[in-house]
């Protein structure tokens, strides 16, 4: 098992929280924490960190499982994997004016939906034929580009005009820590899992059973994002 990624998963934690302490103490700090204060914001982070989280490992592992584990070379995996991006242009071109007619969390939920599939099809991609796959990659091109214009839009407008800056660059924080997350907990599941090994072809079960737990977690946390969202939407309603 290699420590290394679990300790620098824990020191980047560490060093988080300290540097959250002195943002706190801080009379013109990098960011505006106050913004935490409301939970309709929070809950707009949250879900642009669990989406690119999602997204983002999904199509890390279904380019490794395509090359080493199904032996597709590099310019079909790319073209598979093009699927993605295609379906994010098609569809993102409608989304904010979706958000014009709906409330955004709805069609974030809508969004998170699609990829969710997206993701529990890829926990079964040893037992499904590929085309399969690929309309796994279309769902969550699909999700993408519903998601990403309704829940900008739905954390924006949350915030006064004079904090629309900060909130902007938290949004964005939000999505890239999502992204390095999810590739640093999927290096320490293979850490556990493939050992110290770094012939992946010799061990593609490994590799599987490694992306399983990773998607698992993914589920859950995809999972959690709807519920939050729309929980919300309904208590708005209520009131």
């Amino acid at each position: 098992m290699d420590n290394e990624n679990i300790f620098i998963l824990i020191l980047s934690i560490i060093i988080l929280i300290i540097f959250l302490k002195i943002e706190k103490n801080k009379e013109y700090s990098v960011y505006n924490l106050d913004l935490l204060k409301n939970f309709k914001y929070v809950l707009g982070n949250y879900s642009a960190f669990v989406m690119y989280f999602m997204t983002f490992i999904a199509s890390y592992i279904l380019n490794f499982y395509l090359q080493n584990a199904l032996g597709y070379d590099a310019r079909f995996t790319g073209l598979f994997l093009l699927a993605t991006p295609l379906a994010v242009v098609f569809v993102s071109s409608f989304a904010g004016k979706l958000s014009d007619k709906s409330d955004e969390r709805i069609i974030s939920s809508i969004a998170l939906t699609f990829i969710l599939i997206n993701v529990i099809l890829l926990f079964f991609m040893d037992c499904v034929p590929v085309y399969v796959l690929l309309a796994a990659c279309i769902l969550q091109g699909i999700g993408h580009g519903l998601f990403s214009s309704p829940n900008n839009r739905f954390v924006l407008t949350i915030v006064e005009q004079k904090d629309l800056s900060d909130a902007s660059t938290m949004l964005s924080t939000s999505k890239d820590v999502g992204k390095s997350m999810s590739l640093s907990l999927f290096s320490i599941i293979c850490g556990f899992v493939l050992g110290t090994s770094n012939v992946l072809e010799k061990n593609i079960p490994s590799f599987i059973v490694s992306s399983k737990i990773m998607l698992a977690i993914v589920i859950v946390l995809g999972i959690s994002s709807i519920i939050l969202l729309i929980s919300s939407k309904i208590k708005d309603n209520a009131v």
